[in-house]
């Protein structure tokens, strides 16, 4: 028995400004430590301005903490305050470490 697509479907993961591994890692983490799943979602990821943040490892993984909210907002449509900000890295095993230069950020 098979169902429509097969169940193998994995959903496109397009990324400008940020790495895509780290893309990777971030579902990979929402998937398994909060049974968020994006397997059957395309996902596109967009730092706004041409930013790069995929160009330094210490400020490219500080911003995984924004992506991460940023996506399960948009898989939910939950918004986001407009003064808010996110920032951190999510570690390997789901952990939130404190990001660089946050003062800077801010």
């Amino acid at each position: 028995v098979t169902s429509v697509g097969g169940g193998s479907f994995s959903g496109r993961r397009t990324v400008d400004g940020i790495a895509t591994p780290r893309l990777l890692l971030i579902l990979a983490v929402l998937q398994k430590r909060c049974g968020i799943t994006f397997s059957r979602q395309d996902v596109y990821v967009n730092v706004v301005g041409g930013i790069s943040l995929s160009n330094s490892k210490k400020d490219g993984s500080s911003s995984d903490l924004a992506v991460a909210i940023a996506l399960v907002s948009s898989l939910y449509n939950i918004p986001i305050r407009s003064d808010t900000a996110f920032v951190g890295e999510i570690g390997l095993l789901g952990e939130l470490r404190q990001g660089a230069s946050v003062e800077k950020r801010i």
